[in-house]
């Protein structure tokens, strides 16, 4: 008797990929103090001048760029997961907003297609038997060549 034990299959390659984060929490927070401090000298002034709606506008400014960042922080959440494995290619994609969606393709038919769209832009789409998925939108041009080149690399080497 043969015992078949069926292990879980290991990342061959996986990529995650997150929009850019330029600023640090620390940093907005450091920024908005300035910005804020920056609204409250002048208002101060004319509120002493007596043109109160003058401040109120300022602070609209404030608390616009509250709102901006705290759009900013909740929308860079957003994530995609690829992950080649011997057995599929899975793509998790994890929006800000919404429901996460997966889908599964088999390597040996997938392909990876790299569609320039002019000269500094392209698009970068995994697919089989029909089905195109982009992936990697989020990310600079030059990383979503990076991208491709190693999962025609991975996906060759699981082909052979």
């Amino acid at each position: 008797m043969r015992l078949i034990v069926n292990r879980p299959a290991v990342p061959a390659i996986q990529f995650i990929v997150r929009p850019p984060r330029s600023m640090t929490a620390r940093a907005q927070a450091a920024l908005l103090a300035l910005f804020a401090l920056g609204a409250a000298l002048p208002s101060t002034l004319f509120l002493s001048l007596g043109a109160w709606p003058v401040a109120g506008f300022l602070g609209l400014d404030v608390a616009g760029l509250i709102i901006a960042f705290r759009a900013y922080r909740f929308l860079a959440g957003a994530e995609e997961r690829i992950e080649l494995t011997r057995d599929s290619l899975r793509v998790r994609c994890i929006p800000a907003l919404g429901r996460a969606r997966e889908y599964s393709f088999n390597p040996y038919w997938t392909a990876v297609r790299l569609q320039a769209d002019g000269e500094e832009s392209n698009r970068l789409a995994i697919g089989s038997h029909g089905r195109w998925l982009t992936v990697a939108a989020m990310l600079s041009p030059r990383e979503r060549v990076e991208i491709a080149a190693a999962l025609r690399a991975a996906l060759a080497e699981m082909k052979t």
